[in-house]
């Protein structure tokens, strides 16, 4: 074994390029024995990556050497580490002899799953999607985080493969999102039974899923967008029980939207000019609303939005924080002091707009705001207080005013 190690260690320093001396690059220690601390991260990746992955053919050239130098002690160790198998990304190259390997040196250890096929899977490939996503599911009771993003056509077998499953114990993110939008295939999830105690965020997108109502009420966050209707009864029967706080994300419309009413909602995101109609359709809806985002609506939205909650005051009188995201906000200045009227316990107004700097026009308007409203963000960034703009554009003014008069002297005519 010394042998080898020094043998790897002469072969592996000719074909990398120095690293500091504290890092020996195959592990020998001063008493010439194998020694794991010493070996560097980079390293270690490396021989994960060809240990686990293998080669593949255009690069099989490139990495020949460096997997030739991978002793026998060096493969154990790695397979050995349970933090490289924590995380699992599923693709459409991902063998399924691997995943077996790995499932079975890690078994009852939580894992973090995520199978990404954005593309269909073509016909001579399905039985190795098929035999990866059956694996998975016999994992359930050991996952953590569950993420799904594939197509429709593949969350049918997707189905089959999950539709026998009955309890995720460890289960505390679960992520399903459809990459495609073909009408004619529905993609859909079989309900389980999940731990509801600890099941603190779930995310649905575009995929038609019918879980428990005890789900929704001990989740923190759920966000839905394109989800199919019979989640109203689920939030309806939510209605009976006292939730914890959670995000309800609903960027959608819904046609029996009417019927939904939930009266201990403290958080609310909302995007799109079809969302907003639940604040018209559910005349309780927001009454106990702590804090409120709205995010990406046009002007037209907007304004059906302000003529709303200027007369429902009392509804949104909980609300201490406003988030405002991608919108017009210079066109809305005008109208936000009276629309703000229907916040009145409002802390903090908060702007979002990724990668833009607010104009002048907009410190002005919104740092007035400021004498009514304690905190005022653009991007996570604090607007100054209102006797600072002030002052600011009353000298601006002051400076309009004198360069005018200064013209207005130049160009005058003295007639005797």
């Amino acid at each position: 074994m010394q042998h080898h190690c020094e043998s790897t260690n002469k072969a592996m320093v000719q074909s990398r390029p120095p690293l500091p001396r504290k890092n020996v690059i195959v592990g020998l220690a001063p008493d010439n024995k194998c020694c794991v601390e010493t070996l560097p991260d980079e390293l270690l990746e490396e021989i994960f990556a060809l240990v686990v992955f293998g080669v593949k053919e255009d690069q099989r050239a490139k990495v020949a050497m460096k997997l030739a130098h991978v002793s026998s002690h060096w493969r154990s160790f790695v397979m050995g580490i349970p933090q490289f198998w924590i995380h699992i990304t599923i693709t459409c190259i991902f063998d399924p002899d691997v995943l077996d390997q790995i499932l079975s040196l890690h078994a009852h250890k939580p894992l973090d799953i995520s199978i990404y096929y954005p593309d269909s899977v073509p016909h001579n490939g399905s039985l190795r999607f098929w035999k990866l996503i059956h694996m998975v599911a016999q994992q359930m009771f050991q996952c953590r985080q569950l993420r799904i993003k594939t197509t429709g056509s593949n969350y049918q077998l997707i189905y089959k493969a999950f539709s026998n499953i009955t309890n995720a114990p460890r289960l505390k993110f679960l992520e399903l999102i459809r990459t495609d939008r073909d009408p004619s295939i529905p993609a859909s999830f079989p309900a389980f039974n999940l731990n509801l105690e600890v099941v603190p965020q779930v995310h649905v997108r575009e995929v038609l899923w019918e879980p428990t109502a005890g789900l929704y009420v001990s989740a923190h966050e759920l966000h839905l967008r394109g989800a199919d209707a019979a989640w109203l009864g689920i939030l309806r029967d939510a209605n009976r029980q006292r939730q914890r706080r959670m995000i309800t994300y609903l960027p959608f419309g819904w046609s029996t939207v009417s019927h939904l009413d939930i009266s201990t909602l403290f958080d609310l995101k909302v995007e799109g000019d079809q969302a907003i109609n639940i604040f018209f359709n559910s005349p309780s809806f927001g009454d106990t609303l702590e804090t409120l985002e709205l995010a990406t609506l046009s002007e037209y939205g907007w304004h059906r939005l302000d003529t709303l909650f200027r007369h429902s005051v009392e509804r949104f009188k909980d609300v201490k924080q406003l988030t405002l995201s991608n919108m017009p906000f210079d066109e809305m200045a005008f109208i936000m002091p009276p629309f703000l009227q229907a916040f009145p316990a409002l802390k903090h107004l908060a702007f979002v707009a990724p990668g833009s700097e607010p104009s002048e026009e907009f410190l002005y308007h919104y740092g007035v705001l400021t004498r009514a409203i304690p905190r005022i963000t653009y991007n996570d960034t604090e607007i100054v207080k209102s006797e600072e703009v002030l002052r600011r554009m009353n000298d601006m003014i002051a400076e309009v005013r004198r360069v005018k008069q200064s013209l207005i002297r130049s160009r005058c005519v003295i007639v005797p």
